[in-house]
């Protein structure tokens, strides 16, 4: 993890760049999306890297890779936030700025609850990475106010060879494909009560 000094200079960067990209320079914002990363940032370095600073066995950021979808034949692009090599276990990690997955108090009913989010194809990504690694997937959820939730909601970890959720993911995907292949295109509309809010379908 970066000293403060580093760190406080590459946030500055990062949020320069992003704004000047959104073409929202000239409103001098950039110290407040610096000041919004801030907290992310620090939940990360608690949560990932701990008192020593250090993650062991990052192999890379921003890994672009593909896995196969069988039944039927469907190839899935994703790009993964990081990918470790842990004793010869390939992992690849989702940053997720919201809530976790579940916010639930007990690991099975936060497991329960990520195989339904996978289930409706909600959660994807960590089930793409363990499939396409033979290794494990996982989210990260960096938001700093998870309300009640224990520590540990933060992370969901998904294994390549977990029948429940392989099933689920292949399932989801093989429903998406075929709505899309019939041209089902939800609009994105919002609901006048609720600006704001999309509708979850």
């Amino acid at each position: 993890w970066p000293a403060p000094e580093r760190l406080e200079e590459l946030v500055r960067t990062a949020a320069e760049r992003t704004v000047s990209k959104a073409g929202l320079r000239s409103l001098r914002i950039a110290p407040l999306v610096a000041a919004r990363a801030r907290p992310v940032l620090d939940v990360a370095a608690a949560f990932e890297w701990g008192p020593g600073g250090c993650v062991d066995g990052v192999v890379g950021a921003e890994v672009e890779g593909e896995v196969a979808v069988e039944d039927p034949s469907i190839s899935l692009r994703f790009k993964a936030d990081r990918i470790d090599l842990v004793a010869d276990e390939v992992r690849a990690v989702d940053y997720k700025t919201g809530r976790p997955v579940s916010t639930a108090k007990t690991e099975k009913t936060r497991r329960d609850h990520l195989l339904a989010a996978v289930a409706c194809g909600r959660s994807l990504q960590a089930v793409s990475y363990a499939l396409a690694a033979g290794g494990v997937g996982r989210y990260l959820a960096l938001r700093p106010d998870i309300g009640g939730a224990p520590e540990a909601a933060r992370a969901a970890e998904v294994r390549a060879d977990d029948p429940d959720l392989g099933q689920a993911f292949r399932c989801a995907v093989a429903t998406v494909s075929e709505a899309r292949r019939l041209g089902a295109m939800f609009p994105r509309v919002e609901e006048a009560p609720k600006p704001g809010d999309l509708p979850s379908h």
